[in-house]
């Protein structure tokens, strides 16, 4: 009896898609016979047809991401971008420096570590403009206006996103105002 019980269940766990036809004979001793051809004694068995799943192809997951899904992979993305660059900070001038140039001249200088990856690029913002043409990790401004001025210096990738930025820096920068002497000199 225990032979047909697993018999039993090794039949319906089977697909049966490709076998019309299933017959079933009780031998005398009690155990249960199954075939996919007639058996003398045996008879037709009326069986469903197994139920097919089709999975989708992995390129339909892909479809059918949500835009929550890709912006949160394109975070993580960016993130682990800019913690590529281990080091990125304005050396100099100092957070609230005041700096004493008559001729309105001022060098700022980055530290960068590792060093730029390809494809990235650096830019020097002053006042929250881009400087043109200023892409190095040492900065040169001539003329620049007796003040309180801001600067930063991002890393921009190839699509002009900015991966990482340095905190904004304030200095001041002191030249002689020229005209004339307050005392009469």
């Amino acid at each position: 009896m225990r032979i047909g019980i697993l018999i039993l269940a090794l039949f319906l766990t089977l697909p049966l898609a490709a076998q019309e036809k299933v017959y079933k004979k009780i031998n005398p001793d009690g155990s249960v016979e199954y075939s996919d051809k007639p058996i003398p004694g045996g008879e037709l068995m009326n069986v469903p047809k197994g139920t097919v799943v089709t999975l989708p192809k992995p390129s339909d997951f892909k479809a059918a991401e949500t835009t929550g899904d890709r912006k949160a992979a394109e975070k993580q993305q960016a993130e682990e971008h800019a913690a590529a660059y281990t080091r990125f900070e304005i050396l100099r001038p100092k957070d609230d420096e005041a700096i004493r140039s008559n001729s309105g001249d001022l060098t700022a200088q980055l530290a960068l570590e590792p060093g730029i990856v390809e494809g990235d690029r650096l830019r020097w913002k002053l006042d929250g403009n881009v400087i043109e043409g200023a892409g190095g990790l040492t900065l040169i401004l001539r003329n620049v206006d007796r003040g309180t001025h801001t600067l930063q210096a991002e890393i921009v990738d190839s699509q002009g996103k900015v991966v990482k930025s340095t905190p904004t820096i304030t200095f001041h920068l002191l030249r002689y105002a020229g005209g004339p002497s307050a005392f009469g000199n």
